[in-house]
């Protein structure tokens, strides 16, 4: 299964200069250290962040899912 998700995702690398003025934006983010993953995927318009990151799967603000990878293998899997 995971090299099925592999095969499927659409994995980018993204510079910092092409999101870094939208980590403000998400000041309200448990920790401040995590608000540079949601604003490059807000930016690069993401759908989902996969993480087991106890901060970012508690936040709910904005419209990006954000689930840890069993949940989004059992949603499209």
């Amino acid at each position: 299964m995971f090299e099925k998700f592999i095969e499927l995702a659409d994995i980018k690398i993204v510079e910092k200069d092409e999101y870094s003025e939208a980590i403000q934006d998400f000041d309200d983010i448990r920790d401040k250290y995590d608000a540079h993953v949601v604003a490059c995927a807000d930016k690069k318009g993401c759908d989902f962040i996969i993480s087991g990151d106890k901060d970012l799967l508690e936040y709910t603000q904005g419209s990006i899912d954000i689930v840890r990878a069993p949940e989004y293998l059992d949603r499209f899997f």
